[in-house]
């Protein structure tokens, strides 16, 4: 069970999810696919939990509900023969900041206990702050039997005037990047890629996989 996860939105998740998808079934793996983006069936998906923006999971935020479908929809998987099974969450892993209820990342935290990974491929912001990486990754090892943690760096930075409104984007240069992964790397001590550096992400998940 691979799952993608993030430190917030727009960060390209789903992306990732479908470029793993594509490069699992170039090696012929029978590949199964939990969405949590409506478009999931279009793309092959065995099952669809869209709980991002306008949602139309209406479970009354039960925490249960949500475990037990994804448990179920993950056995479905099994069921069909799937070797691997992929899946992404929606926007953050956990909350910023306790400002107001929108911000609590609740349903993620019954979507990974749901879905359980054996290995996360978390996706990391220019921007975030190590601290709140640190946090993340330490609440994403608490919740599961977790084996591997792989980090993505997105390289988009987000343009703002002095007043904070965003008025376009960009992309970070080579040398901001090689730094930025320098950093992350020493400080976690796991491989640390670009976010379309999908060969080598793929290679690790299936080296780590078949040494255990």
């Amino acid at each position: 069970m691979i799952c993608v996860l993030g430190t917030s939105s727009n960060q390209g998740k789903y992306t990732v999810l479908l470029d793993l998808l594509r490069r699992f079934k170039i090696d012929k793996y029978n590949v199964g696919v939990v969405s949590t983006e409506p478009s999931g069936y279009l793309f092959g998906a065995d099952a669809v939990f869209p709980m991002g923006y306008n949602s139309t999971v209406e479970l009354e935020h039960d925490l249960y509900k949500y475990i037990a479908i994804l448990n179920e929809a993950i056995w479905d998987c099994q069921l069909r023969g799937r070797e691997v099974v992929l899946t992404s969450c929606q926007s953050g892993t956990i909350n910023y900041d306790i400002c107001n209820l929108n911000q609590f990342a609740v349903n993620q935290y019954g979507f990974i206990q749901g879905v359980q990974p054996d290995a996360v491929v978390l996706v990391v912001n220019f921007w975030d702050e190590i601290e709140y990486i640190t946090r993340t990754i330490s609440f994403i090892r608490s919740l599961s039997n977790l084996q591997r943690i792989i980090i993505i760096l997105n390289t988009r930075v987000v343009k703002k005037t002095i007043g904070g409104i965003q008025y376009g984007e960009g992309y970070l240069n080579g040398e901001d990047i090689d730094e930025k992964v320098t950093e992350l790397r020493g400080k976690y001590c796991v491989n640390v890629y670009k976010i379309n550096d999908i060969e080598n992400v793929y290679n690790e998940l299936i080296g780590g996989f078949s040494n255990e």
